[in-house]
């Protein structure tokens, strides 16, 4: 296999050898390239040459690790003297918050006290009957780790009194342990029957990032709800703009060492293109349409641009512009997906910003070549 050295592509010499795998023979260390730097979002290709080790890696029980997750093999770059993987995203307090790099989900982090697990089963029919004058229920996460949150919620069912919450039911967070805790929201005389939600989604407020999280209530009932649910991304505990971390092979449970480290990966902010808007947000499926994807950081190699897998093929590029003509797409009932890739960074980071395929009312083929309805005409829109 021939590859062509650039930035987004770091060869990787190892010996090859381990008690616990075999290979033909083992590849002599002939030189070794500088580690790369990619963008938050990931994207970024890194190889690793080694007699054999792609074969080993096709075993799903077997992986590279970039970063605490796995770097997914291209099986279209990789041959017996390659192994060559798509670096992932990485996750960290501040790639979520300045680039939205991984999508909130409902979090599931170690519940506690114990006995309040049935407040976080998705089934709101359990009631967590707490009775102490000092009662609390909460998640913590894996070490180095925080919830960076987007919304915390609880649900209470057969409401009789607000007492023993208002002014005294606290959600906190901690970083130490559970040793301190800061208090990020008091219910009040707001709280009702059925879910009550502390929301931290709007751009101008800070979200919330600790280890652990608990609600917590001096009176007793205040700990009384039927269900919670904390939602955000569990992120790496790391604020800063960069963050450096040397990938692993594992063969099942084991890491294969070598007598040649591999190199260094570097994420940082200076190599992530950040998508901030996209005009129009509408196209038709017909194709034709030219769009226009505005950001930062946006110049790097050549600029590939995907809408629902369907390439916008790129007409111009600069650091804060990109504009593409839309392919057309056959209907297929699937999600809306935007995929930047610049050589060289990665992939950008859209941030959730999507282009939808539509079909125009002034289009005569939505009508099967009909003239399209008339004011005043009805028409019927079947399911789907």
């Amino acid at each position: 296999m021939t590859f062509i050295s650039s930035d987004s592509v770091a060869y990787e010499l190892i010996a090859a050898a381990s008690s616990s795998v075999s290979f033909s023979k083992t590849h002599e260390v002939t030189s070794t390239s500088s580690g790369i730097e990619c963008s938050f979002n990931g994207g970024c290709t890194y190889a690793i040459e080694s007699d054999g080790l792609y074969a080993s890696m096709l075993d799903s029980a077997n992986y590279i690790q970039v970063c605490g997750t796995e770097c997914v093999l291209r099986t279209d770059l990789s041959d017996q003297s390659y192994a060559v993987c798509e670096m992932p995203s990485l996750a960290t307090s501040y790639s979520v918050e300045n680039y939205k790099v991984a999508e909130s989900v409902d979090l599931a982090g170690t519940i506690f006290p114990e006995e309040s697990a049935l407040l976080h089963d998705g089934l709101t029919v359990e009631s967590y009957e707490s009775t102490s004058n000092d009662c609390e229920f909460g998640m913590t996460f894996k070490e180095g780790h925080v919830g960076v949150l987007d919304e915390a919620k609880i649900f209470i069912n057969f409401l009789t009194s607000k007492t023993p919450y208002v002014d005294n039911l606290e959600f906190q967070g901690s970083d130490d342990g559970g040793s301190t805790w800061t208090s990020l929201h008091t219910f009040g005389e707001e709280l009702h029957e059925g879910w009550n939600y502390i929301d931290y989604r709007d751009d101008d407020v800070v979200k919330p990032g600790y280890n652990s999280y608990r609600f917590a209530g001096s009176e007793s009932g205040a700990c009384r709800i039927t269900e919670y649910k904390l939602h955000g991304v569990e992120a790496m505990a790391e604020s800063s703009d960069s963050h450096v971390c040397t990938p692993k092979i594992f063969l099942g449970t084991t890491e294969l060492t070598s007598t040649t480290p591999l190199n260094d990966v570097t994420y940082s902010a200076a190599s992530t293109p950040k998508l901030l808007s996209i005009s129009p947000r509408f196209g038709s499926v017909l194709g034709g349409t030219t769009v226009t994807l505005t950001g930062e950081n946006l110049l790097g190699g050549a600029t590939t641009v995907l809408f629902d897998n369907r390439e916008c093929t790129v007409t111009s590029a600069s650091a804060t512009e990109i504009v593409c003509t839309s392919d057309d797409k056959p209907y297929v009932p699937d999600t809306p997906v935007t995929k930047i890739e610049i050589e060289g960074l990665g992939l950008v980071a859209t941030q959730g910003l999507v282009y939808r395929y539509v079909s125009l009312w002034s289009d005569t083929e939505t009508w099967g070549g009909d003239i399209p309805p008339m004011e005043g005409e009805s028409i019927h829109v079947p399911a789907g």
